[in-house]
């Protein structure tokens, strides 16, 4: 008797166990291949607080990239933003950099009037405000020197003879850095300087070619769109905007992680507060010499900088360029920018060839096509920036109390009516958060070791929230985000 007493309450206590903690954990898509079929129990829970009243309003161009690679390398038509339009669309992009060291140089193939058009139009196709270089390194007609007559040309076709309205302009990519890309001799600018007084004279150029067009357009300049010579003891940034501040509207640097050989798993899941820390640095190089209340944006970034296959070995490309680890390193890139308010952040690149992947001699792109049939591949960086492009909106909040080996950022829009929540792992644990958002009620989730997430919590109280989750797991698989 007291054998089955004692097994009746064991079954007692074993249903009331499974119904509570059913009840407070959100359950897994038992069809995905990182989940198992029943959902575990956590150690313990961990408490993320966060307010939905104030925050930083998000820039309607805050998530971006850049169009490349736009160039027929071998001419044979296997360009790789062919077939690109759907996935590129469907990436959320409000924002599209045109500014690449070829469409500077014009070389080796000439962004001239027809690839500008290829350019605008892609741009409007995607629903992404296109970034509108005009050269310093090479002009459009021939790759030979440049002038501001020509910037002012380009401005009178883009604007007035084809009627695009493009708001938004830049003069010259990377000028800082043009000796590790074209050697020391026959350079247009070797100075900032001398890039300043260049600079001005196109932008003035410029102006008066646009208000001639009659487009009622008034452009904007996102500048001086800097390598990384704009820290302190190798600074560009500050005598530039010293002699062009009027003619830059939002400042623009370039941001990347590593270089091939210093690429670590560590290191890529803990540079968020480098960045941080670059963005503050930045803005207090800013004051007194940029206009106040210019806003600054982050218009290249990869977790690494180097394009050359042979420069990495397994275990760095393994963490590099394409992977679930610079997913990650997308993730935590795009909640800081947002935090920090920054008028816009762009991955580089959108797009690469299949064949330059597979053929070891490309390691860029989020989106991996195959023109000569139009089809193509996303990898984790994609499925990652999709994550936050398609759902963060209206303010950042800043989330309190997020524990160690993990990422939280958040955003709230009172128009969507609810809380959205990207959530990192880059533990090789379970965790589990409960979020306390002012006077709704806490919810609790736990996420899988090694994981994207993003977390919609909604005004309603009596409705339940939702979990987007991407696992390395799942990445491995080459397998997309799923709801839970």
């Amino acid at each position: 008797m007291k054998i089955k007493f004692y097994l009746t309450m064991f079954i007692t206590y074993l249903v009331l166990f499974f119904i509570l903690s059913g009840g407070c954990i959100k359950k897994r898509n038992p069809i995905s291949p990182s989940s198992p079929t029943q959902t575990p129990t956590p150690v313990y829970s961990e408490t993320v607080s966060m307010s939905r009243t104030g925050g930083v309003p998000i820039s309607s161009f805050a998530f971006g990239n850049n169009y490349f690679n736009w160039v027929d390398w071998n001419n044979n038509g296997m360009v790789a933003l062919i077939g690109s339009e759907e996935p590129a669309k469907a990436l959320s992009l409000n924002f599209l950099n045109g500014a690449n060291n070829q469409s500077d140089a014009n070389a080796p193939q000439l962004f001239n009037f027809e690839q500008m058009d290829k350019f605008i139009e892609y741009s409007r196709t995607i629903g992404a405000e296109p970034l509108m270089i005009v050269p310093v390194y090479g002009n459009y007609i021939n790759g030979g020197p440049t002038s501001a007559q020509m910037a002012a040309d380009i401005v009178t076709y883009i604007n007035g003879t084809k009627g695009y309205g493009v708001k938004y302009w830049t003069i010259g990519f990377e000028v800082d850095i043009y000796d590790q890309f074209f050697g020391t001799t026959n350079l247009p600018v070797k100075t900032a300087a001398e890039y300043a007084a260049l600079y001005k004279s196109y932008a003035q150029a410029m102006i008066a070619a646009n208000a001639a067009t009659g487009s009622g357009i008034e452009i904007k300049f996102v500048a001086p769109e800097l390598g990384w010579r704009y820290l302190s003891g190798n600074d560009w940034l500050t005598p530039i905007l010293d002699e062009c501040k009027d003619y830059i509207d939002i400042v623009s640097i370039h941001a990347y992680g590593f270089a091939a050989h210093e690429l670590t798993e560590e290191k890529v899941l803990n540079s968020a507060n480098g960045f941080r820390w670059l963005i503050d640095d930045v803005r207090n190089r800013m004051i007194g010499h940029a206009r106040p209340g210019t806003p600054l944006a982050v218009t290249q970034a990869n977790v690494c900088y180097d394009w050359d296959p042979k420069k990495y070995t397994t275990e760095t490309r393994r963490v590099g360029p394409g992977t679930f680890y610079a997913a990650i390193w997308d993730a935590d890139r795009i909640g800081v920018a947002l935090e920090k308010g920054l008028w816009n952040h762009s991955f580089w690149d959108l797009a690469e060839t299949i064949q330059s992947i597979e053929g070891n001699y490309g390691v860029f792109g989020c989106i991996w096509t195959n023109p000569s049939n139009y089809t193509y591949t996303l990898n984790p960086e994609y499925y990652a920036q999709q994550m936050v492009n398609t759902n963060f909106s209206g303010n950042a909040i800043i989330p309190t109390g997020v524990p160690s080996k993990m990422s939280v950022y958040a955003s709230y829009d009172s128009g969507k009516a609810r809380t959205a929540i990207l959530v990192i792992n880059k533990d090789s644990v379970e965790r589990t958060i409960t979020f306390t958002i002012d006077n709704l009620k806490p919810r609790t989730v736990t996420f899988y070791p090694m994981s994207i997430n993003i977390v919609k919590i909604p005004d309603n109280n009596s409705a339940d929230y939702s979990v987007l989750e991407y696992t390395k797991q799942m990445a491995d698989a080459k397998l997309p985000p799923t709801e839970r």
